[in-house]
């Protein structure tokens, strides 16, 4: 393999095509412009004339800087993208041994006229395409030349073995299109009756009626056409399944081709809706490393068996790794096997003997429900009357609503505990298997309410490093050995305790810890109670309840976080808190990403955040909310050491006596600096004042905001150590952000309009299992220096 191969896109289809196609359609929008401006103010016809011409300039110019800054950098063990803007610069480093997903585009008209594609690569710490090569000569030919740079690095895909070759079936096809051609038609009928409606009044300014109804039924037929390239497009997928790759191709008229390497997968999902059943099609959704990466194989006529054999190669190419890092041998290719994300070097083996398989326990499930039926009469006999009825009525049917889809998800959903995997199966009008291979569960949850107390039940929650959803067994039967066996499945059953980190409550702490929000309120009881004295002692009803409820807060505190403990095992963290809702964590040391520590003011206590590989994706409202996977605790105490602690546990693996030696002696084990790099105070102070400036009001605030801005900026600071890298900020909470090397997945930087103003750069660290980056090295003048001594440290 070469050190290093560069290249650049073809300069036709980079700059020149887009143009041409920016020219065409500027052209008849400022065409149209000056056509309306004409008629109705012919004074200001000809300034759509320079308007157009300023436009195309720019455009033009900013391609053509595109164009300079965009470059593709191959190295044996890397990939580099190079790109920018008139006003920015950026550079992504994408390890190859993270590479989830490469695919390529050859879009008809580009590929025929100018022989030009685009290839997309995807990694584990990303959400979406990471390294974009766009427009580049020899598609074909490089996105070979990936592949073999890919198995350079530690992937197979030989494809010497075909397991499962599958096409979407045509029956499933088509009812996809069909729901497109449904709302087509749809907006078509809207279309053509707007334009119906509106002829009077175009003919009034003098737009012929032919015209308008022409350019309708071009939109029409654009419209048709399109559906029906979507329907050849679906229906020329072709899925081939490989012992060490998967790969699809479609298109009609435009070519995609994708290659994804089984190394880098983690899990399968299995679902169908009521048409689906009918017709025996399945979706097959397949997660790899990061959120995000998930890729869903539609309308498959053998989904059940297509989901088996990724299942079975997951599971085979696990197993390989393993017995590769325990007897110390090297893969087929006598090359030694790369320490893919998720699949650390030092990861414990699971237990495969434990199997079992768990309901929705009825009692737990049901009872709470049936308990509130009875309120119901209660209110319909004690408060008769057609009013109460017309209140009651419809929370009843809400009851019966909700109380008739729980007795079908209880009978319809099972739980498995396989082998080398966990599912939650759920088999009634639609179909929906979720299942996480125990390797690549990040972190497993057992929850207990004080009802699960009643019935012996809990719930267990599943991260997976893949799946933006959770596998969920809820309220099942509890047996003495419950935690102990699952927690084993995925390698975490040392019994030897190193370390522990206890919740350390005090109501002072906790004025410390809310210091801003008890300040504010203390401030608005003392005008309360001045108002009572002024005015009416009704009013101090107003703080005597509010002393009230803080007293309660103090008192449930007094119970809750003596019950918060953390314990360091061998190779994994367990955590347990809660009062009357409890929760169990177990996570290994390896799928933890990053420690975040806050000091709360004043005090040598503070809190412990320990970010996990996997995110979780909830709604809330019409958006959807990416949420990191996170436990912590609270209230501990010599905080300020407790991340420097933390990640020596992780990086060093001592002992418990080391441990404590460590503890006693802390300062001690402090390292060098490699380099420290500070925020420049302009990048922060110039949008803060442009900011009020514009929202006029508050540029009274200025000289509070001005020095708060500068203090904050000066307080912070990013450091490079020998095995990780750090972030320091905070006035009054003092914050320290940290990620181990080895959780690295890959590095950006980037310089944006003022950073190039003010000479420094925005460096990003991303790692595994996250879909947006988990550091951002800002605004610093030492940038370039930093990026480059990280790159040679993960």
């Amino acid at each position: 393999m070469p050190e290093s191969y560069e290249m650049k896109p073809s300069k036709i289809t980079f700059v020149r095509y887009p143009y041409a196609k920016t020219f065409l359609f500027s052209l008849l929008f400022f065409g149209a412009m000056y056509y309306a401006l004409s008629v109705f103010a012919s004074a200001y016809a000809p300034y759509t004339i320079i308007v157009f011409v300023v436009f195309q300039v720019l455009d033009y110019y900013y391609l053509s800087v595109r164009y300079n800054k965009e470059k593709y950098i191959f190295r044996e063990n890397k990939i580099i993208q190079k790109s920018g803007g008139i006003f920015s610069d950026s550079q992504t480093e994408l390890l190859i041994k993270n590479i989830t997903h490469v695919g390529m585009r050859l879009s008809y008209v580009e590929y025929k006229l100018f022989e030009t594609g685009n290839i997309r690569i995807e990694s584990a710490g990303s959400g979406g395409t990471e390294v974009h090569l766009r427009s580049i000569d020899n598609t074909e030919k490089i996105y070979e030349y990936i592949g073999e740079l890919m198995k350079h690095n530690g992937f197979k895909l030989a494809k010497d073995n075909i397991i499962q070759q599958e096409r979407p079936s045509t029956i499933g096809v088509f009812l996809e299109t069909f729901k497109s051609f449904v709302s087509t038609s749809l907006l078509i009928a809207y279309i053509g009756g707007t334009a119906y409606s509106s002829i009077p009044i175009l003919e009034l300014a003098g737009l012929n009626a032919l015209i308008v109804l022409s350019v309708a039924g071009l939109v029409v037929l654009t419209i048709f056409l399109n559906t029906f390239f979507h329907f050849m497009d679906l229906k020329r997928r072709v899925y081939n399944v490989y012992t060490d790759t998967i790969t699809y191709a479609e298109g009609f008229l435009t070519k995609n081709e994708a290659f994804i390497p089984i190394e880098n997968l983690t899990d399968t999902t299995v679902t169908q809706n009521l048409i689906d059943k009918i017709f025996g099609l399945y979706d097959v959704r397949i997660s790899c490393q990061g959120t995000g990466q998930e890729i869903l194989f539609k309308n498959m006529p053998n989904g059940k068996e297509l989901e088996k054999n990724i299942d079975r190669l997951i599971e085979e190419r696990r197993l390989f790794e393993t017995q590769s890092y325990v007897s110390g041998i090297q893969s087929e290719t006598d090359i030694q096997l790369p320490v893919h994300a998720a699949s650390p070097a030092r990861a414990p083996q699971g237990d495969t003997f434990f199997t079992a398989e768990y309901r929705m326990d009825g009692k737990r499930t049901l009872l709470p429900l049936l308990a509130a039926l009875p309120i119901f009469l209660i209110f319909l006999i004690a408060v008769p009357g057609s009013i109460m009825l017309g209140i009651l009525t419809p929370f009843l049917i809400i009851w019966i609503v909700v109380f008739t889809i729980t007795i079908i998800k209880m009978n319809a959903t099972k739980y498995l505990v396989k082998p080398k995997s966990m599912e939650e199966q759920y088999n009634f009008l639609s179909t929906k298997n979720k299942e996480f291979s125990n390797d690549k569960i990040t972190g497993i949850i057992f929850k207990e309410s004080f009802i699960d107390k009643w019935f012996n039940t809990c719930s267990i929650h599943f991260w997976s490093i893949g799946s933006s959803e959770k596998v969920i067994f809820s309220n099942i039967y509890k047996t003495d050995e419950l935690r102990k066996s699952i927690a084993a499945k995925s390698g975490m059953w040392s019994r030897e305790v190193l370390y522990n980190i206890n919740s350390n409550f005090s109501v002072v702490d906790m004025l410390k810890a809310n210091l801003l929000a008890n300040v504010l309120g203390g401030l608005f009881m003392a005008s309360i109670i001045a108002a009572s004295i002024l005015y009416s002692l009704w009013l101090a009803v107003v703080p005597a309840v509010a002393i009230l409820l803080y007293a309660v807060i103090i008192c449930y505190n007094k119970i809750y976080y003596p019950r918060s403990k953390m314990t360091f095992f061998k190779d994994h963290i367990y955590f347990e808190k809660g009062v009357f809702f409890k929760d169990f964590y177990y996570v290994l040391y390896d799928n933890i990403k990053n420690i975040s520590t806050v000091k709360y003011p004043f005090s040598g206590a503070g809190s412990v955040t320990f970010d996990v590989a996997g995110e979780q994706v909830e709604q809330s409202g019409q958006t959807q909310v990416v949420l990191s996977n996170s436990f912590a605790i609270s209230y501990a105490q010599c905080i300020e050491n407790k991340d420097d602690l933390i990640d020596m546990i992780f990086h060093k693996r001592p002992g418990a006596e080391e441990i404590k030696k460590i503890e006693e002696n802390i300062r001690e084990y402090a390292v060098r600096p490699v380099l420290v790099a500070k925020p420049d105070v302009m990048n922060s102070l110039v949008p803060l004042v442009l900011g009020s400036i514009i929202a006029f009001p508050l540029i009274a605030l200025l000289p509070l905001t001005i020095p708060l801005t500068i203090w904050s900026v000066r307080v912070t600071s990013y450091i490079i150590e020998p095995y990780r890298v750090l972030k320091k900020s905070g006035i009054l909470y003092k914050k320290q952000k940290s990620i181990v090397f080895s959780k690295i997945d890959h590095l950006n930087f980037e310089e944006g309009f003022l950073n190039k103003m003010f000479q420094n750069g925005t460096v990003t660290i991303n790692t595994v299992g996250s879909s947006k980056s988990e550091m951002s090295v800002a605004n610093t003048p030492n940038f370039r220096a930093f990026y480059d001594e990280l790159k040679q440290h993960y």
